[in-house]
Parts: C-alpha cells; sequence; structure tokens
C-alpha cells in the first residue's frame, strides 16, 4: 500500500517478512525495490528497513530527490517513531539508551554494544503495559543497524519473537511469528517546499491481533 506520494516522492506501507532491497547472499528472494523497479525503474529507497519490521518506508522518485532524502537521513533531520513490543516492563518508562554499537565479530551480521563502537542513542517510552509485556514508543536519535533491538535487549526487555536478540527462554505470542517492531512516522522536510511532512503507517493486523490477545492493559 502507499502511505503518501507526490511528484518527488512516495511512502510504501512495507510489510513484515518482505526484504526492502536484494538480499546480499541470495540476489533471488523477493524484496520490495525489485517489485517497485518493475513499474518504475528510476524509484530508489532513501532507508531501510529489517525484513520482519513492518511499516513506513520513504522512497525518491529521482536521483536528486534521493540525495536530499540520504543526506537528511544520514545527519538525523529526519524523526522516526517505532512501536514495539517488549519482554517485561522496562524502569524507568521514558529513558534515553546511550549505549555505542559495533558490529560482532562472533556473530556475523549481528550487532553488539561495545566501548569504543559508534555512538547509538534510542529514546524510550512505554506506552502500555501487562504483567510480562510492555508497548513501548522508540524514537532513534542515530540510526545503527539493529540499533532499536540491541538497545532493548541489552537493557533486559527483548523485542518479542527476535531471532537474533530474543531470549529463547522467554515463550513468544501465538499471534505474532516475527520480530515485534513496527516503523510508525516518519517525519522529514519535504525536499521540495521544504514544509514538514509526517507519515504514518496504522498497526498491521499481527499487532493489533496480539495487543488484542493481552487484553486490557495496566492502570
Amino acid at each position: 500500500p502507499i502511505l503518501y506520494e507526490d511528484e518527488l516522492l512516495v511512502a510504501f506501507d512495507k510489510p513484515a517478512g518482505l526484504l526492502v532491497a536484494p538480499d546480499r547472499w541470495d540476489k533471488l528472494r523477493d524484496n520490495l525495490m525489485d517489485q517497485v523497479h518493475a513499474v518504475q525503474p528510476h524509484w530508489f529507497n532513501a532507508h531501510r528497513l529489517d525484513r520482519d519490521t513492518s511499516g513506513v518506508l520513504v522512497c525518491a522518485k529521482s536521483p536528486a530527490v534521493l540525495r536530499l532524502l540520504c543526506t537528511a537521513f544520514e545527519t538525523h533531520r529526519v524523526r522516526k517513531r517505532y512501536l514495539a513490543l517488549l519482554h517485561g516492563v522496562p524502569e524507568p518508562a521514558a529513558q534515553l539508551v546511550d549505549l555505542p554499537l559495533a558490529p560482532d565479530p562472533a556473530r556475523p551480521g549481528r550487532m553488539h554494544v561495545l566501548v569504543g563502537g559508534k555512538p547509538a542513542q534510542t529514546e524510550l517510552r512505554v506506552q502500555q503495559r501487562w504483567p510480562h509485556y510492555a508497548l513501548v514508543e522508540l524514537l532513534p536519535l542515530t540510526g545503527r543497524s539493529h540499533q532499536l533491538r540491541v538497545h532493548c535487549a541489552t537493557i533486559g526487555h527483548p523485542l518479542v519473537a527476535d531471532p537474533f536478540y530474543g531470549d529463547p527462554q522467554r515463550p513468544g505470542l501465538a499471534t505474532l511469528a516475527r520480530t515485534a517492531l513496527h516503523a510508525q512516522r516518519v517525519e522529514l522536510a519535504h525536499p521540495g517546499h521544504q514544509q514538514r511532512l509526517c507519515i504514518e503507517a496504522p498497526l498491521p493486523d499481527d499487532f493489533v491481533r496480539t495487543l488484542a490477545e493481552l487484553g486490557a492493559p495496566s492502570a
């Protein structure tokens, strides 16, 4: 589904389970940009989402706009809001997770916290809580690979159903078969008129069903 479109850019509601771009190892795996390029060969994604992450993905319709958007993302002038379901309830309910990250040499393709790694900061705010779970708002102030997943796991509250950084001793939820992370909102200065543009993606069905399964949150 298209969440927003004008003459310069387009934003898709990427479903969970779909790669954004061709896989590094398996070029034949289905991905969103191959589907887009079959119809619009000059559109390109300005950022990425993990395969299991759903939500807003912004694409440029020309190389010039792509350069502007990529610069905005790289210089942290784009505000992103994610919703995640965590094991346990973080305390305090609002906190800044400030932990540097680097590739994990023991596990290729994964990241870990490392003194001397690249700076990484995430604002975390609990939105709803249950006895063993919490729905949280995550606001990344930097854009490191797997940042949100590693930060949440490191503070002791991994994302539900995260195969990389989750806790195998903690049970998942029957209605959620993928990492519980949704890119809910992207705010940026429009590359044409420079007015603030806010693009939002509704909660996908699997998230809605999972919250219904958990029942009414605690006060």
